[in-house]
């Protein structure tokens, strides 16, 4: 295995896991916050499920099987048989878009995606944020895998309007978040990427917010890691947008904007 695709794979599975999980955890996040790195240390864990993007008609294989609501659901069933923790802990990483690529292709099929925790995982640097999102979108290079190629296919070029898009981007899916939230009364577990990049072991503490032991005893498995994508690229940019927004007068709100999704 060398693709981050192939966590999907069967090799990948927990022990099958019959009558449903006992809990059901949902990573919640938008694009470039950390959570794909976050949600492998769960993974790794053992005593969180094992968190992927099982809604993400892009990245994962499986769902191209799905025509309809009823296809799609007994997809998601499969799902927590095959990747419920031995805890009985089922997890998955959800954005914004992917409830509304769920919604346009299966009438009804948000339904499936049940969930009793919500854990949010934000960045609190917002402009590092978008300047990884617009590389992302550049190179189409979402992942950067510790085997295999793993480097870019292409150098990205430095585009203020598209870190501007980026930033209103992570702008709007957040408002969606804090709406759901809202409408829903749900009150997520807030996860910093930079707190948890600083010290792993922050982790434990959304365990016991989430009322769940963890111990190491479960052998983590061999999944393809990912590797933090920041390098001198994203100084320079950095530096190069800073002066162009003090140039402008223009856009400060958008550097200075909040990425927890309250109201």
């Amino acid at each position: 295995m060398n693709e981050f695709s192939d966590n999907f794979l069967p090799q990948l599975d927990f022990p099958e896991w019959h009558g449903g999980a006992s809990q059901r955890v949902m990573f919640a996040s938008i694009p470039r916050a950390g959570s794909t790195f976050i949600c492998e240390l769960f993974w790794r864990t053992g005593q969180l499920g094992a968190p992927l993007e099982y809604a993400n008609f892009k990245l994962n294989p499986d769902l191209k099987t799905c025509r309809a609501r009823d296809d799609f659901s007994a997809y998601w069933k499969d799902l927590e048989r095959r990747r419920t923790s031995p805890n009985g802990v089922f997890s998955f990483k959800m954005f914004t878009t992917f409830f509304g690529d769920i919604h346009a292709r299966f009438d009804g099929g948000t339904s499936c995606v049940r969930f009793d925790d919500v854990i949010y995982i934000y960045r609190e640097n917002v402009l590092d944020q978008a300047i990884s999102y617009s590389r992302a979108i550049q190179t189409r290079r979402w992942f950067k895998s510790s085997l295999g190629r793993g480097g870019m296919d292409r150098r990205p070029v430095y585009d203020f309007k598209q870190i501007i898009r980026s930033l209103q981007r992570i702008r709007e899916q957040t408002a969606i978040w804090a709406i759901i939230f809202k409408h829903y009364g749900i009150r997520p577990v807030f996860v910093k990427y930079e707190d948890v990049l600083a010290d792993p072991s922050e982790i434990v503490r959304v365990f016991d917010a989430l009322s769940i032991p963890c111990s190491v005893r479960t052998p983590a498995p061999e999944m393809v890691s990912v590797l933090q994508q920041r390098d001198q690229i994203t100084e320079e940019w950095r530096g190069q947008f800073l002066f162009e927004v003090c140039r402008q007068g223009r856009y400060g709100d958008l550097i200075t904007q909040s990425t927890l999704p309250l109201n």
